[in-house]
């Protein structure tokens, strides 16, 4: 939000006060101030002249010859090339040698065409003030003050001023007015007092008082209705609301719209003008009181904005309604038809406080955010609307010369109870004694070091200064909070951050824990990081991807979330793999050799017993070829195969000492025969395989694609038990191993892994490693036969095996193998 310090000055007395260290103030206290802007930056040094003369250019048709006064002995001579010129106007005149920063230009004498050139008559866009503008500037369009020719422009529209650009939390609705800004200041500064700037006829309450009728209306928490009557639009709005609204971001329509953006900025309550001419044109007949509702749109619904931008409405939508006519957004935006005019005569002013959350919904529908709706979003204190309205009315009586004619106010009959119990051990046990009270707050000329406890005056005094009302009880005190409060402070606690802003965070002592105990990693920590790096090193790359999805209907068992931001935002993700493949997709389609990665996530499912279940599984993609470099590539692309994919992974899992061993499954999403289940410690933790073509195809990936999935908690807990952190001491084989192969044919449904365990097995003690090194099917073997070589090697912990001793291992390894798997032998 943007605020003026000028406008700030007008309620409190801080006119010596630097804006760095009202910034400062406000960002330490949670009004963060990210810029300072100065309006008066882009046309320093620029004069008011007076142009005396207009000749045409002797060289240059669209030029012109100037004589301007800017209060020196002799007028410049200037060459201008705006068609607006002319003489017996007051104009904006850059001397020589000023810098004009906006555009970033330097004054210079120069010769135009062949005539000298002493200065520049300015435009709006040339001195920072407008981002566009047809001409140059013509100072009596914009001020009523008396021209003098050689006066500085700024001092003349009163550009000599700071903006603070201000970043309003959504726990402080009522930073989002000059007056709650206001207060913030007022506080900081030793509870300045606050002058009283509004000027509201007495009569208009009288009248309003006497006039105003009370009812519910749904959707509502408070909605006012005031009629009013022969209203002259077509008078210029006041020069002060127009630069105040300038000053904060909004630019000039009409004095009705004016006025009430001057109400919102100031006072933070939206209010919005309906012309009563064209309600009543729009429903055939005159407009009554009852006429207006607070309903949803109907589904497809089309609404013309007051922006003449279409909107397609749906049931979530709330809306204002004249005889079952939309004639507004409610909290966002008025209907086009029933807008304000210049014309307008007769209106129908509305102050409302619409539910925060039904606002926001609308807004997101929409696709729409507007000033009336980031203030209803954050909440509106509803006390101080009818008063608003009271406010605006009165200055549409005293520039618009409007009647008052009837009020009609809605409000809801629930009351909020806006007491907090304070107790005094809560604020000392929570903030802890004072350390460095600095000066301002003890008012002394310096800072000094002070041990004290946070005494009950300062307590009070932080709590007056915001408008708290407080009664003393025995453990403390009855807090009355003020109507502008009760949207964020709701709990004891709320009231003590309050005392600790004021105060000030920096000026309460630090508390470490003692003794301090140096952290580290847990094991889980410790394995995820080696988890990742290992990935990482083999050539796969880490992805995030949402948790949010959009409903898939072929899945029942997907979790619907409420409210969702987007449809596509519409669901829990039930698994990583099919973003993963779309990540692929998307990655091969943009002409990547091949996508290799893997991700660390939750997933959510449903039980048998309908309870939610998040579960944390590392997934991943083997997708085409990935090198480094392009120079040894071959003409056609090579993809990875099952093999080498399986291998990257087993370097990762050897790495983390998981020792995991493949059983053939079959899975809808993989190729029939090339998955397999992962089992670690004789349980299931994962799957690997090729996808399966009809993916395949689906995403447009090659057919030779990897997927694999672990239960992330069952490898990390087995990779982090004690006994594998801190392994057991082995001595360094002082014997040499002997090696021998076994050949043998078996069934191809036998896989190889089934056959290392069974030689594991048969050739304890002495067999320290097995392997497979050659697998062979082909026509000289019988259908559906392969043959498969292994090399086994024996090692004793103390002797060297002789082939005494190796001959009747091997042997009972031979015999296990025909007897258990049917195997023939080669030899």
């Amino acid at each position: 939000m943007r605020v003026p310090l000028s406008w700030i000055k007008e309620y409190v007395d801080i006119a010596d006060e630097p804006a760095e260290e009202i910034a400062q103030k406000l960002s330490m206290a949670g009004f963060e101030v990210e810029a300072i802007e100065n309006p008066s930056e882009g046309s320093e040094g620029v004069l008011v002249g007076l142009v005396l003369s207009k000749e045409k250019h002797p060289n240059a048709d669209k030029l012109s010859v100037c004589s301007v006064d800017i209060g020196q002995e002799k007028p410049l001579q200037i060459v201008c090339g705006a068609t607006n010129v002319r003489s017996g106007i007051h104009v904006p005149v850059a001397p020589v040698g000023i810098e004009l920063n906006s555009i970033d230009l330097k004054i210079k004498a120069s010769k135009i065409r062949g005539i000298e050139s002493s200065g520049m008559i300015c435009s709006l866009r040339e001195l920072g003030l407008e981002s566009n503008s047809d001409g140059i500037a013509i100072l009596e369009e914009l001020t009523d003050k008396h021209l003098k020719p050689g006066i500085a422009l700024n001092k003349l529209l009163e550009l000599e001023d700071k903006i603070f650009d201000i970043a309003i939390t959504a726990n402080r609705p009522d930073g989002m007015s000059i007056s709650g800004i206001v207060r913030e200041v007022s506080a900081l500064y030793k509870h300045l007092p606050i002058k009283e700037v509004y000027e509201t006829d007495a009569t208009l309450i009288s009248k309003w008082n006497s006039n105003s009728k009370q009812d519910e209306l749904g959707n509502s928490e408070t909605y006012s209705l005031t009629f009013l009557e022969s209203l002259n639009n077509d008078k210029e709005t006041p020069q002060l609301i127009k630069k105040r609204l300038k000053q904060c971001g909004i630019n000039s329509i009409n004095t009705i719209v004016d006025i009430t953006n001057y109400i919102m900025i100031r006072d933070g309550q939206p209010l919005h003008v309906f012309d009563q001419d064209r309600l009543e044109k729009l429903i055939g007949r005159k407009v009554e009181y009852d006429d207006f509702s607070i309903n949803y749109a109907n589904e497809n619904e089309l609404f013309i904005g007051l922006d003449n931008i279409e909107y397609k409405l749906n049931r979530d939508i709330l809306v204002i309604k004249c005889k079952e006519k939309t004639i507004a957004v409610a909290g966002i935006i008025g209907s086009l038809e029933t807008g304000v005019t210049k014309s307008t005569n007769r209106v129908v002013l509305e102050a409302a406080v619409f539910p925060q959350t039904l606002v926001r919904i609308s807004s997101r529908k929409l696709g729409l955010r507007t000033e009336s709706s980031s203030r209803f979003e954050k909440g509106i204190a509803e006390d101080l609307t009818i008063e608003c309205a009271i406010r605006a009315s009165n200055l549409l009586v005293k520039y618009c010369g409007a009647k008052y004619s009837e009020t009609h106010v809605y409000r809801d009959k629930a009351e909020i109870n806006n007491s907090i119990r304070l107790r005094k051990n809560s604020v000392l046990k929570t903030l802890g004694p004072l350390n460095t009270f600095k000066a301002n707050k003890l008012n002394e000329e310096k800072s000094k070091e002070i041990n004290m406890i946070l005494d009950d005056k300062i307590v009070e005094d932080s709590l007056y200064s915001l408008g708290f009302k407080l009664r003393k009880i025995q453990i403390g005190w009855e807090v009355e909070v003020p109507p502008y409060r009760k949207k964020d402070i709701t709990r004891e606690i709320d009231l003590i951050e309050e005392i600790a802003r004021i105060v000030g965070f920096d000026n309460f002592s630090l508390k470490l824990p003692v003794p301090i105990v140096p952290g580290g990693l847990t094991p889980a920590q410790r394995f995820e990081r080696s988890i990742r790096d290992k990935l990482t090193s083999v050539g796969l790359q880490e992805v995030t991807t949402m948790s949010l999805v959009k409903n898939s209907y072929d899945q029942t068992n997907q979790i619907t979330i409420n409210n969702p931001f987007l449809a596509e935002a519409s669901c829990l993700r039930l698994n990583l793999w099919e973003e993963h493949l779309e990540i692929c997709s998307r990655n091969l389609k943009a002409f990547q050799q091949g996508c290799w990665i893997y991700e660390i996530g939750k997933i959510y499912q449903i039980n048998k017993q309908k309870a939610f279940i998040e579960s944390t599984i590392l997934s991943g993609i083997i997708c085409g070829e990935k090198k480094l470099e392009q120079w040894t590539k071959e003409s056609k692309l090579l993809n990875t195969n099952y093999y080498r994919s399986r291998g990257l992974l087993e370097i990762v899992l050897k790495y983390l000492k998981l020792d995991i061993f493949d059983k053939q499954v079959e899975d809808q999403r993989m190729h029939p025969g090339r998955s397999s289940e992962l089992i670690l410690e004789g349980k299931p933790v994962g799957k690997f395989g090729q996808i399966h073509p009809e993916l395949c195809e689906k995403y447009d990936l090659p057919n030779e694609t990897y997927l694999f999935e672990f239960n992330y908690k069952q490898i990390r807990d087995s990779a982090t038990r004690s006994n594998k952190l801190k392994p057991n001491f082995k001595k360094f084989p002082t014997v040499p191993f002997v090696e021998r192969d076994i050949s043998i044919i078996v069934d191809r449904s036998i896989t190889s892994s089934q056959i290392i365990s069974n030689i594991r097995k048969s050739g304890k003690p002495m067999l320290e490693n097995v392997e497979l090194i050659d697998r062979y099917e082909g026509a000289t073997l019988a259908e559906n036969k392969c043959s498969q070589t292994f090399r086994l090697r024996y090692r004793d912990k103390i002797e060297t095996l002789t082939e005494k001793i190796i001959e009747p291992i091997h042997n009972k390894i031979r015999n296990s193998l025909i007897k258990q798997l049917k195997a023939e032998l080669r030899s």
